[in-house]
């Protein structure tokens, strides 16, 4: 079987739990949150402006900024929330706590499971104590918007 023919059957599978049809799918060879996690993140100080901060993520096509803090208290923001922030905000401002994570490789359902027990919209997915992506209710989340700026 051709490499083609894998990466088409891969994808067919992966469509097909995403309509809900792949529960058996699913239980033969979970879908791993390492392969859905987003790694569009750039780290910036809690200070950094908010408005600057959106202008770096459009400009390097990241989507979320991470904020580390000073006692490992990680924070996160998307660029949704620094392109709604007042302009005089800075990243702390408009970050959320990390919140939850799991292991990468992680079963996406439990991942969703989590997002759900804790009211969350997103995970942090780790490798041992080091951030290696996230994983986001909405995929919108995921993509940088071309056409929006900064106030």
């Amino acid at each position: 079987m051709g490499s083609d023919m894998k990466t088409e059957m891969r994808l067919e599978r992966f469509h097909e739990y995403l309509r809900g049809e792949g529960r058996a799918l699913a239980a033969i060879e979970p879908l791993r949150v390492e392969r859905v996690m987003t790694q569009d993140f750039v780290s910036v100080p809690s200070w950094f402006p908010a408005d600057k901060a959106a202008s770096v993520l459009r400009h390097t096509g990241k989507a979320f900024a991470l904020v580390a803090g000073p006692r490992g208290d990680n924070h996160l923001a998307s660029l949704n929330d620094l392109l709604t922030a007042p302009s005089t905000k800075s990243v702390g401002w408009c970050a959320k706590p990390l919140g939850p994570t799991v292991a990468n490789d992680t079963p996406f359902d439990e991942a969703m499971e989590l997002m759900d027990s804790h009211s969350v919209d997103r995970v942090a997915v780790v490798f041992g104590r080091l951030l290696v992506g996230i994983v986001t209710r909405d995929p919108d989340e995921r993509r940088v918007p071309a056409n929006r700026t900064s106030h």
